[in-house]
């Protein structure tokens, strides 16, 4: 069953469709391959709190595949179980409908169910996202099924039917880069080269004051680059500064700012802020202050010494 400890451990065994995107380095925004990689190799499996958009996405899932059904004509099935790939043992995919096998197909076909507003709705008007690609082409290629769908609900009633199809160039290119990882990086306890700060500050927690690292032409040319970048954003932040003082100006005790009878500005004052005065708190209760301190995660400071 989806979410049970069982579940999650069963995962942990292999690859799934919401992990070949970060694997592919396509979200580092989200995941990491080096997020995926501490999941499968944790000696328990990593459950994630599930948030109120997540219980609400899962239960309005049912609803959107009778949506789809409705429109289609097809028959779905729920399925609650992993499906593995027949010829790779560490692939496999969770599902969230199949569509059983109609009359014009030769196979069952993938439905991947999205909920989404019409803010974010413009990723499926010019193409399906990278992200969203892979997971279907990953679960048609465990599948072996020739054909899917995703349904997209958009703002509670815009219900997009998008047909998907295998793409055997893609899926190879996908299979070269998930082997890669899972032999070179699972099997081998290796962790994956990281590819955010949080990936570095996961992998080296405590820095090593003692050792210094030469750098080459190349690196130091991007230091260079760095301190002409700062300069550079500094003045525009002294002119955004100035803009916004004379604007200011203009408006003295005036919340609007109209031009051709049009807003173009507001400056409103709102209620005050309450905020806890943790520096008088300290000075009239200091033990109960240390009672409560709650030490951080250690901090590094990124400093360019370059003239």
């Amino acid at each position: 069953m989806q979410g049970t400890l069982e579940w999650l451990k069963e995962r942990q065994k292999g690859i799934g469709s919401s992990d070949v995107a970060a694997i592919l380095g396509l979200i580092p925004q989200w995941k990491t391959p080096l997020d995926v990689y501490i999941e499968k190799t944790s000696p328990e499996p990593i459950q994630s709190l599930e948030n109120r958009k997540m219980t609400v996405g899962k239960k309005i899932e049912s609803f959107i595949a009778k949506l789809f059904c409705d429109e289609t004509g097809y028959k779905v099935m729920k399925r609650n179980d992993i499906v593995w790939h027949k010829e790779i043992p560490y692939l496999f995919a969770s599902l969230d409908r199949v569509i059983q096998k109609p009359i014009d197909k030769n196979t069952s076909g993938v439905l991947e169910i999205k909920n989404t507003t019409s803010q974010t709705a413009d990723k499926w008007e010019d193409g399906i996202s990278d992200y969203y690609m892979m997971q279907i082409q990953h679960q048609l290629d465990v599948t072996g099924y020739e054909w899917g769908y995703f349904a997209v609900l958009v703002d509670g009633w815009d219900l997009r039917n998008i047909p998907v199809y295998p793409d055997k160039e893609l899926i190879e290119i996908k299979n070269e880069r998930l082997a890669k990882f899972w032999k070179d990086h699972v099997e081998k306890r290796i962790p994956p080269e990281p590819i955010t700060e949080k990936d570095i500050k996961t992998l080296y927690p405590k820095t090593n004051t003692n050792e210094a690292v030469e750098i080459t032409d190349e690196n130091y040319n991007k230091l260079i680059e760095l301190k002409v970048i700062k300069e550079k954003i500094k003045e525009l932040e002294q002119k955004q500064e100035d803009l916004e003082l004379q604007i200011k100006l203009l408006l003295q005790d005036k919340e609007v700012l109209t031009y051709k009878g049009n807003i173009v500005l507001t400056w409103k004052q709102y209620d005050p802020v309450e905020r806890f005065d943790s520096k008088s708190f300290k000075e009239k209760y200091p033990d109960l202050y240390k009672e409560f301190i709650k030490i951080g995660e250690p901090q590094r400071k990124f400093i360019s010494k370059i003239k």
